[in-house]
């Protein structure tokens, strides 16, 4: 009988140290959202570029105005960079847009890889409803897909998000290759990457960067909020695809966590405000030079979301509006009591 007790008295204490594990570990409970009365659909701007009249193709982009606003000029001016839709000369270059071989063929096998994009709404829906609950102040934005001339993966202005999917053709896209696309970059160019950026996009565009103190630890503190808050509007999401990781980056990042975070308080990086350590632990990168070459780029950004973490898990009553709002970065650092 004592050993009977004895044993359900372990398997209670192993389950106790489980959760216990998992709230440390910075565990992503998902909340009921089923009376979230909103639904995401993605407008396919796309589609309606490229469904123009050749022979009025001015008066044609100026009637796409009552549909998308001044996303029609930022698009013309700041995506393609063609111009101002009101300049002289307008009509010609937009042709050459559309008719260029490359851009037409990609437009094609953008119809032919995101002809139907239901599971990508539906994962943007239950991001957005999750957001309403976390944030109910923030606008759920509208989300606009177009062919960018791999000029652009993900935007936001203003209430819109907008998504370029000729960056999101896949690995074996050819012209990605041709264009010099980094290989390590080419392998997150694909389809199932789309909501993980577009949320981070949204993120980054609703809670900038605001400390007054830019070094290190501010940004590195920053980057770690966001991915924080993109782990709990997409819970279900692996956390290799949230970070752009491959599966052997994971695993080195879970396998060194300590190792890395000594390099970074024995280099004394913390409060450098030198942008270029700054980028070469957070940057885009094969890896992150300061550590190894087995490292996945931006491994101090999954660091800094691991500090987050242990910060949430020490103030309980912190709200995750409340954790994206505070704009003393420091603060977070040292009230994480982080031990790697």
């Amino acid at each position: 009988m004592q050993r009977y007790v004895y044993i359900i008295a372990s398997i209670f204490f192993a389950i106790i140290l489980v959760f216990a594990s998992c709230r440390r570990t910075g565990e992503r409970p998902d909340i009921d959202i089923s009376s979230i009365d909103l639904d995401v659909r993605v407008e396919r701007f796309d589609h309606q570029l490229f469904a123009l009249n050749p022979d009025s193709l001015q008066q044609g982009y100026e009637g796409l105005r009552s549909v998308y606003g001044d996303f029609i000029d930022l698009f013309a001016y700041r995506i393609i960079r063609i111009g101002a839709p009101q300049s002289p000369g307008f009509a010609e270059m937009l042709g050459r847009f559309l008719t260029d071989t490359m851009i037409a063929d990609v437009n094609r096998q953008v119809a032919s890889t995101f002809g139907q994009i239901d599971g990508l709404e539906r994962e943007l829906t239950d991001a957005f409803r999750r957001a309403a609950v976390y944030f109910p102040t923030a606008a759920t934005p509208r989300v606009f897909a177009l062919v960018s001339g791999f000029n652009v993966s993900m935007g936001v202005d203003s209430a819109a998000l907008y998504i370029g999917l000729d960056r999101y053709l896949g690995a074996s896209c050819a012209y990605y290759s041709m264009l010099g696309i980094p290989r390590y970059m080419q392998v997150k160019m694909s389809p199932e990457h789309i909501a993980p950026d577009a949320i981070r996009a949204w993120l980054v565009g609703e809670f900038p960067f605001a400390d007054s103190i830019d070094n290190f630890a501010a940004h590195m503190m920053w980057e770690g909020a966001v991915m924080y808050a993109a782990m709990h509007l997409l819970p279900q999401c692996p956390e290799n695809l949230l970070f752009g990781f491959t599966d052997d980056q994971m695993r080195f990042c879970r396998n060194n966590e300590e190792r890395m975070w000594t390099t970074l308080v024995e280099q004394k990086l913390l409060f450098t405000s030198n942008n270029l350590e700054i980028n070469k632990y957070m940057g885009e990168a094969p890896f992150t030079s300061g550590f190894t070459q087995e490292s996945p780029g931006r491994a101090a950004v999954w660091l800094a979301y691991r500090i987050v973490a242990s910060y949430m898990h020490h103030h309980p009553q912190t709200t995750l509006a409340e954790l994206m709002q505070q704009t003393d970065y420091i603060a977070l650092l040292n009230g994480s009591r982080y031990r790697p």
